[in-house]
């Protein structure tokens, strides 16, 4: 019986062990999933390189007896193989210092043994889905690598694509499209950008339309020769391009097909008139 209790026991220390600290040693280094609230930007998807960071963290638990065990926690960026960025945290020296930094890896610890190690990143195109994972090393030269998780998409607004009435516009410094006069509409769109981003269209100075990602704006007069399309990404300022687009030739579908039916009627009457 006194055997029976003293295997009990055991086990119920066994277990609050493992509940407290996720192992016998309760080591364990895990990266959180990238939240885009957490980051530095104001886009709801992918994020801007150049102007936004980007921001991981992982959480570092180690249950010891003795606190000085763990020794520091490093963190690799990696794409294709490739090794990227890498910080090197001392749990020890780093610990509720340095959160003010612009770029960097930094610790804090709000209860003993438990560490946030927070990573504040400049957002490249470089970087973009790249993977970031950890390894916890302590003083007696074991690793403990986390699993990866994945960066946000990273865009470059200098590359984003436009279409008018499904047109893609290389240059925008001569932007022109065609336009039918029987419905005279322009549909533009903003591709490869982040979310948002906001288009809009105007006509002798007055905005006629604005949507996310692409706009519409049908007219019931006479069209004009030009106007003025634009986008800003992610409702940052000096993210907003603007730039004229000419009506280059404003057809008909209705007439198109109406003098293409004569044209094949009087071929018919006249065959060697179209020859």
């Amino acid at each position: 019986m006194n055997s029976y209790k003293r295997i009990s026991l055991q086990l119920l220390v066994l277990v609050i062990i493992l509940c407290q600290g996720g192992g016998v040693h309760g080591q364990d280094i895990v990266i959180k999933p990238y939240k885009q609230s957490e980051s530095d930007t104001k886009c709801n998807d992918g994020i801007i390189s150049g102007i936004d960071r980007i921001v991981m963290k992982a959480s570092v638990t180690y249950w010891n007896s003795n606190h000085e065990y763990a020794l520091n926690v490093q963190i690799f960026i990696t794409k294709d193989n490739k090794t990227l960025k890498h910080y090197s945290v001392d749990l020890k020296k780093h610990c509720n210092k340095g959160n003010n930094l612009n770029e960097g890896c930094f610790c804090e610890s709000l209860q003993k043994e438990v560490y946030t190690v927070t990573c504040r990143i400049y957002a490249t195109t470089e970087l973009s889905e790249a993977e970031l994972h950890g390894v916890l090393y302590t003083y007696k030269k074991s690793k403990i690598r986390s699993s990866p998780e994945k960066l946000p998409k990273v865009y470059d607004i200098s590359k984003i694509r436009i279409t008018v009435n499904d047109e893609y516009i290389q240059n925008k410094n001569s932007c022109s499209f065609l336009m039918d006069s029987q419905k005279p509409s322009i549909f533009f769109c903003c591709h490869d950008a982040p979310w948002p981003c906001e288009t809009f269209i105007y006509s002798k100075g007055i905005r006629m339309a604005q949507k996310n990602h692409c706009v519409t704006y049908t007219s019931n007069e006479t069209p004009e020769s030009k106007y003025t399309l634009g986008y800003k990404v992610c409702n940052i300022e000096k993210t907003s391009e603007s730039f004229i687009c000419y009506v280059s030739n404003a057809y008909s579908k209705r007439f198109c097909s109406a003098q293409l039916i004569l044209i094949l009627a009087l071929s018919i009457v006249f065959p060697g008139m179209y020859l």
